[in-house]
């Protein structure tokens, strides 16, 4: 019998469904950091194979959706939780409906978020002319 390395999290009856098929999945449960820690994994992985094709697929983002209901179930947070963060930030930062894109900014050294860019350069990279 071939042996695959998988080494990430899968859904509940992934082992089941192996067996069924005559193989054999090596399982170990997760404690609740090492759980947390590969949601967040599996939210990237999900999130890359949502628009792998330039297209959003339902059945990836309902995979998106099944994600963070465990992350929210595993940090006992709720809708609503969510729900008063969303407003709250769309309230004092705006929401995504205007589509707006920045290809760089120019700020002074006083910029209250310059410290934030230069310990990230490499999301912010600076610009030197």
């Amino acid at each position: 019998m071939r042996r695959f390395s998988f080494k990430k999290l899968v859904r509940d009856k992934i082992p089941d469904d192996t067996a069924r098929n005559g193989g054999k999945a090596m399982v170990k449960i997760l404690n609740d950091a090492e759980y947390l820690s590969e949601l967040n994994k599996k939210l990237v992985e999900e999130v890359e194979e949502l628009s792998r094709d330039g297209k959003v697929d339902s059945s990836e983002l309902a995979d998106v959706y099944e994600i963070l209901d465990a992350i929210k179930k595993v940090l006992k947070i709720t809708d609503g939780q969510i729900e008063q963060e969303r407003r709250a930030k769309a309230e004092a930062k705006g929401i995504f409906e205007k589509r707006l894109y920045i290809e760089y900014q120019e700020v002074p050294e006083t910029f209250p978020f310059i410290s934030y860019y230069e310990k990230n350069p490499d999301k912010y990279p600076e610009i030197k002319e």
